[in-house]
C-alpha cells in the first residue's frame, strides 16, 4: 500500500483554532456510504492523516517549504500528522511578543480544556437521557410518536432516526437538518456561557496573528 502527502497552511497562531479547521477539513474529506456510516481509513485523503500533533519545541520556520519538508520527513501513514509553525512574512517575531502571545494561549486552550469537559458530559447525558426515553417507548404495548424538536432551526425528528446511534459510544446526536448538536439543558447553560468567554479571548487575538502553522502528513492509499 502506498501513502500520499497532505499539507495545508492554516493561518492562526491559536492551536486549538488550528486543530478545529484542521479537523473540519478532515470531515468534509470523508466520503460517507448509503448508510451513514463510513471507512475508518480514509484511504488517500487529508482525512487519512489524521488529528495533528503540535510541536512547539521546535523552532519557528523561516520558509514553507523547510516546514512541509521537516513535517513530511517526521511522520508516516501509520501515525498521527504534525503541526509545526511556520513565520508569516520570512521573519522571526520578537522574544517579548512571542512570549506575551504564549501566555495568552495558555489561558484560551486552559478555558478550551474546561469547555470541552463540560461539552462532552452535555451531550453524553443527552444521549442517554433520550436513549433511555427511546427503550422505555418501545416497552409500550402501543409505541407513541416521539419528537425532538431542534431550538436551532425548530425542525421535528422522529425518536426512531437516532435508534441506530445508540449502540455507538462515539457517536454524538445531532439534528439532521442543521448539524446542530443536542445537548443536555442544564449543562448546555453552564457550556454556552463559558463558550462565550473562550471565543472573547479568542477574537482578542486571532487577526494579529505571529506566525501560522502548517499541518500536515501521509495518508495510506
Amino acid at each position: 500500500m502506498g501513502a500520499s502527502s497532505f499539507v495545508e497552511e492554516i493561518k492562526s497562531d491559536i492551536p486549538c483554532k488550528v486543530s478545529e479547521e484542521w479537523n473540519i477539513m478532515m470531515e468534509n474529506a470523508r466520503d460517507y456510504d448509503s448508510d451513514d456510516s463510513y471507512d475508518s481509513a480514509y484511504p488517500n485523503s487529508i482525512a487519512g492523516v489524521g488529528p495533528v500533533k503540535f510541536f512547539e519545541s521546535i523552532e519557528i520556520f523561516k520558509k514553507k517549504n523547510e516546514a512541509e519538508e521537516y513535517i513530511l520527513n517526521n511522520t508516516d501513514k501509520w501515525g498521527n500528522g504534525m503541526a509545526v509553525r511556520v513565520s508569516i512574512d520570512g521573519k522571526i517575531p520578537r522574544k517579548p511578543s512571542l512570549e506575551k502571545r504564549k501566555k495568552e494561549i495558555e489561558k484560551i486552550e486552559e478555558i478550551k480544556l474546561e469547555m470541552d469537559k463540560i461539552y462532552k458530559t452535555a451531550v453524553d447525558n443527552y444521549k442517554q437521557e433520550i436513549k433511555t426515553k427511546y427503550q422505555e417507548n418501545k416497552k409500550l404495548e402501543k409505541p407513541k410518536l416521539i419528537l425532538i424538536k431542534c431550538e436551532n432551526c425548530r425542525s421535528q425528528i422522529n425518536l426512531d432516526y437516532y435508534k441506530n446511534q445508540f449502540h455507538f459510544s462515539t457517536q454524538t446526536i445531532k439534528c439532521f437538518v442543521c448539524k446542530n448538536q443536542f445537548m443536555e439543558a442544564k449543562n448546555a447553560k453552564e457550556y454556552n456561557k463559558i463558550k462565550v468567554k473562550y471565543e472573547k479571548l479568542v477574537d482578542k487575538i486571532k487577526d494579529k496573528p505571529l506566525y501560522h502553522y502548517l499541518c500536515g502528513g501521509w495518508s495510506p492509499c
